[in-house]
């Protein structure tokens, strides 16, 4: 069995590692997509988001293991279709109810952006959403890995802008 050498006995030199560039441009790390290397093929759920709804706790961002979220100019963050696994951990520690919520990848036909489709029409974006999540909620245990759950939802409807009292 081969002896590693403890962290004092370490030569100097040795090789360098270039570090990634700080930014946020791409998720909390900073790190760049690889093109050629598409991600999300065998997913069966993706993440829809209310921006309605959303509190901007950053939750779904830092924790995204695939960082598939992309903050947005008004701190809001959109979702890459093309990077994201489906793994259902946004859905799980977003803390307002109904706000992410995981789909049928069958019930999507392209993987256009969530949130351009908010800016055109937030309230035609909050009836897709709302029809696309229908009122069935899958939720999988990701501390113990077996089964899923099956609970019902309900129907958000779009948050309204609170009227001056006189």
């Amino acid at each position: 069995m081969p002896v590693l050498p403890k962290w004092q006995e370490f030569e100097e030199g040795g090789v360098v590692v270039p570090a990634v560039k700080r930014g946020f441009e791409l998720g909390p790390r900073g790190q760049n997509r690889n093109d050629a290397f598409k991600r999300g093929t065998t997913k069966t759920h993706r993440p829809v988001v209310r921006f309605d709804l959303c509190i901007k706790c950053t939750l779904c961002w830092l924790d995204c293991p695939d960082e598939c979220f992309d903050p947005t100019d008004d701190g809001l963050y959109d979702v890459n279709y093309e990077v994201c696994v489906g793994c259902h951990k946004c859905a799980a520690v977003c803390p307002v109810p109904e706000c992410i919520v995981m789909v049928d990848e069958l019930k999507f036909a392209d993987n256009t952006s969530p949130w351009e489709a908010h800016k055109l029409n937030p309230l035609e974006y909050i009836k897709w959403a709302e029809d696309k999540k229908g009122l069935d909620r899958i939720s999988y245990p990701h501390v113990t890995g077996t089964g899923y759950e099956v609970t019902e939802g309900k129907t958000v409807p779009p948050k309204t802008a609170p009227t001056a009292q006189t």
